[in-house]
């Protein structure tokens, strides 16, 4: 769960500095902070599921992040990047190259 944001910073496939190799630590890390917020809303879904609120955590957030400014071009963009992730995991997939 904490490799790819591991992989970020320590460079372990030896991708280099180049636009290339920073393109894919920042995917490392896309999928580092993906992984740690399905931790947290799991943990949140645990600890305040048995309260019988219908999944205010995330909903809350997405809410709170919405009332700002720049609110739902910030949603668009984190989930653009998300989706762009998903993306290449399926193409990695169906090309075999993983």
């Amino acid at each position: 769960m904490f490799f790819p944001l591991c992989q970020t910073f320590s460079d372990p496939e030896d991708n280099g500095v180049d636009a290339k190799g920073i393109a894919h630590r920042l995917s490392y890390f896309s999928s580092g902070v993906f992984y740690l917020f399905i931790i947290y809303s799991a943990i949140q879904l645990l600890i305040g599921g048995a309260g019988g609120s219908s999944g205010g955590g995330k909903e809350s957030m997405i809410l709170k992040l919405l009332e700002q400014e720049y609110g739902r071009w910030m949603v668009a963009a984190i989930a653009l990047i998300f989706l762009g992730r998903a993306i290449i995991q399926m193409s990695i997939a169906y090309s075999g190259k993983f």
